[in-house]
């Protein structure tokens, strides 16, 4: 047989399918290509708005609430001590994490407040400090140590008086101090601890800040829309593809998406031109 009449026996039997399974072809490539952007591309694309997603709240929320949970371990292990000749009792708590772009690939910035109950003429007096932290996105920890080190820089509230910014440096070099061991030498500064739960978190944050869309939560439902941009060639441009891998599904997406239709289209007009 001829390629020719190959060729005119395969179009004949394209024509000739129900336009429904062209269709259904066509609509199976969106979920399919969406997998394959999360199993074979996951760190191939680029979507610098992401972080304005409202599921992108879940994530802070929970950055919130593990950075609130590392201070209060800190916290707990200065319970009761004493500055400036003041005993004194930490609480902890992270107001919010700032979204300054320019900041996010080396370092997350966040608003602390510290309740400090403080004995002041005999009496239990809680003082609020405020400062906002900067915590370094890159972390070490020892051989068989289960906790990560980051550290951190502090800005001090200037509306507070000078009195209370001097304690509030005090206390917070005492609640981050790690003045032993090898991470004293290396970081020579204050520290912040995360578990390796908290870490895993907080590295998806990060990355997800830089503009990694497969980091943020709902990662699915944006490659969903991804597929659905690129299949029907809208080209939005809101998530890039920026590797070769992602490059290639992309392309092969947009090409197999075409081709489906054309079949589609071609067999509704089979149809419609047959006796």
């Amino acid at each position: 047989m001829s390629i020719a009449a190959l060729s005119e026996r395969i179009s004949r039997a394209l024509s000739g399918c129900d336009p429904l399974l062209f269709l259904v072809c066509y609509l199976a490539l969106l979920p399919l290509f969406a997998g394959l952007y999360l199993l074979c591309a996951p760190n191939g694309f680029y979507a610098p708005y992401s972080q304005r997603e409202p599921l992108a709240n879940v994530d802070r929320d929970q950055m919130l609430s593990d950075l609130t949970a590392a201070m209060r371990r800190d916290a707990k292990k200065h319970e009761i001590l004493e500055v400036e000749g003041k005993p004194c009792r930490f609480a902890a708590e992270i107001a919010s994490v700032e979204d300054h772009e320019g900041d996010m690939r080396d370092r997350i910035p966040f608003d602390v407040i510290l309740p400090c109950v403080v004995s002041v003429n005999d009496k239990d007096v809680v003082w609020m400090f405020r400062a906002n932290i900067m915590m370094y996105a890159d972390g070490a920890n020892t051989l068989g140590e289960t906790l990560i080190h980051h550290r951190v820089a502090y800005m001090l509230d200037t509306t507070q008086s000078d009195d209370r910014q001097i304690f509030t440096a005090k206390a917070l070099n005492i609640l981050f101090d790690r003045g032993v061991g090898d991470y004293a030498k290396m970081f020579r500064g204050p520290q912040i601890l995360l578990t390796a739960e908290e870490q895993r978190r907080f590295e998806d944050y990060v990355r997800g800040a830089r503009g990694n869309p497969l980091k943020i939560s709902g990662s699915f439902g944006r490659m969903l829309y991804l597929s659905a941009v690129v299949q029907t060639t809208l080209g939005l441009g809101d998530i890039l593809p920026m590797t070769a891998m992602a490059r290639f599904l992309v392309a092969s997406q947009a090409v197999a998406g075409i081709v489906v239709a054309g079949l589609f289209l071609n067999a509704i007009a089979y149809r419609a031109s047959a006796p």
